[in-house]
């Protein structure tokens, strides 16, 4: 499980902040004045054919990380000396001979305070209510495997989902009619034209028993407010 772990880059992190599974979109130059039609990226939100019971995992209702999965989460991620990790979000569980969850978390390393990453962690609470770390991946951000992020992105300081990063999402979505998009968690920007942001969201299909899963939006917001989702990634939570 430490193998794991080591695999976190120390050094110019501030940039590599979400070295996951995406791929980055570089928008410099999207004009402002697009025709209000649906593009491929909101398609394929509403098209993608979302499982989230694939090995079990079952997704998250409510994604609030309760008092409880802190503590066990703290317990099991206690263990590992030299590495700091704080729950952002629960994605999803999986119940075997107990049951696994699986965090968006931040993660630090001692004596790198600018190297902050963020994670998908893996945790596991046994019948008698026992925490052990599973392992971990990183969240990726698009075209940034296992690189600074390229084009001028930043990475987010704040995680956090803002009436602001809520009010980009409804805009840019108000035209979806296959699928609601929920902000879990705002990953980076990128100043051009105008500005791209980055989004981890919950996507959840209209249609009846259909599957809620994750996906990785990417927004380009005109100088005038007016936003469009310019790429979308979906998001693997099976651990391997």
């Amino acid at each position: 499980m430490k193998d794991l772990t080591t695999k976190i880059f120390a050094a110019g992190l501030t940039a590599a902040v979400f070295a996951t599974c995406f791929t980055a979109c570089n928008q410099a130059n999207i004009p402002a004045d697009t025709e209000p039609r649906q593009t491929k990226a909101e398609e394929s939100v509403e098209k993608r054919d979302s499982k989230n019971n694939v090995g079990g995992w079952k997704t998250a209702e409510n994604n609030e990380v309760t008092e409880e999965q802190k503590k066990f989460f703290k317990e099991a991620t206690g263990k590992l000396n030299g590495y700091f990790y704080t729950p952002v979000a629960l994605l999803a569980t999986q119940v075997v001979s107990g049951t696994n969850y699986v965090f968006l978390c931040k993660s630090t390393i001692e004596g790198h305070k600018a190297s902050q990453t963020m994670k998908f962690t893996y945790i596991y609470v046994d019948l008698q209510g026992n925490a052990s770390f599973k392992g971990d991946k990183n969240l990726v951000l698009p075209g940034a495997e296992d690189k600074q992020m390229p084009g001028g992105w930043t990475a987010a300081t704040d995680t956090k989902v803002t009436e602001d990063v809520n009010k980009i999402v409804t805009n840019a979505t108000e035209k979806l009619v296959g699928a609601k998009l929920e902000p879990i968690a705002y990953l980076g920007s990128q100043v051009v034209a105008g500005k791209n942001h980055m989004i981890l969201c919950k996507s959840t299909p209209v249609a009846l028993n259909g599957s809620a899963s994750y996906v990785i939006i990417t927004v380009y917001q005109d100088l005038q407010g007016n936003c469009k989702i310019t790429e979308t990634k979906d998001i693997d939570i099976n651990f391997s």
